[in-house]
């Protein structure tokens, strides 16, 4: 089963291209509850000005529910999945 954790293993230009597909304020939630080495890796796939601004809301937002952070990782990992379905270069997202 893929979880939001596995991104850490996929190529740049994957997420790349799933990053681009996804709501920004998502993203934020999303990313509150991942890992600080999977957050610098997403991060690391946008400009830095992109990267920036997600890290102020991140930080602005404070302490987030896990739960709420499930809900917003849940149409990511759908995201990714479909993808890796339509052969849209990510297939290292859901092996």
């Amino acid at each position: 089963m893929f979880v939001f954790e596995n991104l850490s293993s996929s190529d740049d230009r994957s997420l790349q291209t799933l990053l681009r597909s996804v709501d920004q304020d998502v993203l934020i939630i999303a990313m509150k509850g991942a890992e600080t080495a999977l957050q610098d890796k997403l991060l690391g796939c946008m400009s830095t000005r992109a990267a920036a601004n997600i890290r102020d809301e991140m930080e602005a937002l404070g302490t987030v529910r896990r739960p709420e952070v499930q809900e917003a990782q849940k149409p990511i990992i759908t995201l990714a999945s479909e993808l890796s379905e339509d052969g849209t270069s990510i297939e290292s997202l859901v092996q």
